[in-house]
């Protein structure tokens, strides 16, 4: 039985993609990269992790919309209330045991 770290595994599905898709997905990942400062703190960081993948990329969206918009001053706050009020929500939703019927 073969068992495969998980950068081996990212290598060989990376190796698998065409070239366009390679540079769609190194595009991605500075984007990624760009948006680390934002979760130096640990506790930011650990609650980004506890999203599932729509989730995280919602607020990977807002924070890069609110680093590069020219967007007022009121709308950011709108969006950064609402992205507050998802990751306040998914928080309970973890506490509570997970998904509610």
């Amino acid at each position: 039985m073969n068992k495969y770290t998980t950068t081996e595994r990212e290598l060989s599905t990376t190796a698998k993609l065409a070239d366009y898709q390679q540079s769609l997905l190194k595009r991605i990942n500075n984007i990624a990269v760009s948006l680390m400062p934002e979760f130096e703190d640990k506790n930011q960081a650990m609650d980004a992790v506890t999203l599932d993948d729509g989730s995280l990329m919602q607020l990977l969206c807002s924070i890069q919309m609110e680093q590069k918009t020219r967007a007022s001053e009121h709308e950011m706050r709108k969006v950064r209330r609402r992205r507050e009020n998802l990751e306040a929500f998914y928080n309970s939703l973890q506490e509570l045991g997970g998904t509610l019927k």
